[in-house]
This record gives structure tokens, sequence and C-alpha cells, in this order.
């Protein structure tokens, strides 16, 4: 059984955006949703670019108690 860990706030898409206007989107872009954490989670993407998605997403899932956040993607795409 999975448990939803976090919400995304906002749907503005990346595509087409820089490194920095992807940071800047990725701010605050997750909340935690305040159930018991497990200790370690697997985060996955289909695409990471630069990263801001996945480390907005870690970041937010460390704040909520996860110790160990480990992170795949499907593709990579170099800027």
């Amino acid at each position: 059984k999975s448990t939803r860990l976090l919400v995304r706030q906002g749907r503005e898409r990346q595509v087409g955006k820089s490194a920095k206007q992807r940071q800047q989107l990725s701010r605050g872009a997750f909340t935690f949703c305040g159930v018991v954490p497990p200790k370690r989670v697997l985060l996955v993407d289909d695409v990471v670019t630069t990263g801001a998605t996945m480390r907005a997403a870690a970041q937010s899932l460390r704040r909520g108690g996860v110790e160990v956040v480990l992170g795949v993607s499907i593709a990579h795409q170099q800027m």
C-alpha cells in the first residue's frame, strides 16, 4: 500500500525554461502531507534536466522527517 507523502503546489510547466527559472518554480513546490514518514523514500521522475524538482521534493521529504531520500530518473537531459 502506498501513502502520499507530498502534495505539489502549482502546475506551471518547466519545459523550455532556463535552469534559473526551473529553480524558482520548484521553490516551495511541494508540501509534506504530515503523515508518519518512512525512514527511506525513493523518488522517481521521468526526466531530470536541472534537478530542481527532484531537489525540492527531497528537501520537503527531509523536513518531514524522512532520513534517506534516493532519486532515480528514466532520462537526463543536459542544458
